[in-house]
């Protein structure tokens, strides 16, 4: 809710550039990850998609935050969902 109506710091968001980046660098970093990437790039974008994909990230500003969160995270539409194991909880 704070991010939908107050955004994110510069802090928070330079945190979760930096934790994608990280996590994209570690994805790739084996030929398994990388073939992957490929694979991706070849089903769901393209491979210049694939290839600009960190410097997307790294354009994300804090007013991008903030607009996603307000058209994505409507407090109206929210839906909480609880697995329970047969039987009920325990």
């Amino acid at each position: 809710r704070r991010v939908r109506d107050t955004g994110v710091t510069e802090a928070e968001l330079r945190r979760a550039i930096t934790a994608a980046e990280a996590e994209h660098e570690f994805e790739t970093e084996t030929a398994e990850g990388r073939a992957r990437a490929l694979g991706r790039a070849e089903t769901i974008w393209t491979l210049e998609d694939e290839l600009a994909y960190v410097n997307r990230i790294r354009s994300v500003t804090a007013v991008q935050v903030r607009a996603v969160a307000r058209r994505y995270l409507d407090p109206a539409r929210y839906t909480r969902l609880a697995l329970l194991p047969p039987g009920g909880a325990r």
